[in-house]
């Protein structure tokens, strides 16, 4: 339950408020990360279920795979949050973009 509300509130909002900060569209960038994460979940939930599954039909080890399935899923919500902090952190990085009209005063000419 928490993690959906990472996924779904409170990264789009940081997502959202940098985004509008260096004049980008917030949606495509909220998107990028919830996307991110759940690609970077979805990574290492299969990469570590494999390992798994290939550990205990070539070494036996654990005898009962089903049963260490759930070990996989800490992994991979790490994952999900490097990934998702990484995006916000790419966004940080690009430079704050003003408009033209936020720079001049009223009523004055712009001159090249």
């Amino acid at each position: 339950m928490l993690e959906l509300i990472f996924l779904f509130i409170v990264i789009p909002r940081r997502m959202s408020r940098l985004a509008r900060e260096r004049n980008r569209s917030a949606l495509k960038w909220s998107l990028a990360a919830i996307g991110v994460w759940l690609g970077a979940e979805a990574g290492v939930t299969f990469l570590l279920v494999f390992l798994i599954f290939f550990s205990s039909s070539a070494w036996g080890v654990p005898e009962d795979p089903e049963a260490a399935l759930p070990v996989a899923y800490i992994p991979a919500l790490i994952a999900a949050l490097v990934s998702a902090e990484y995006m916000i952190r790419c966004l940080r990085a690009k430079p704050r973009q003003s408009n033209e009209r936020d720079e001049q005063p009223a009523g004055t000419w712009r001159q090249d």
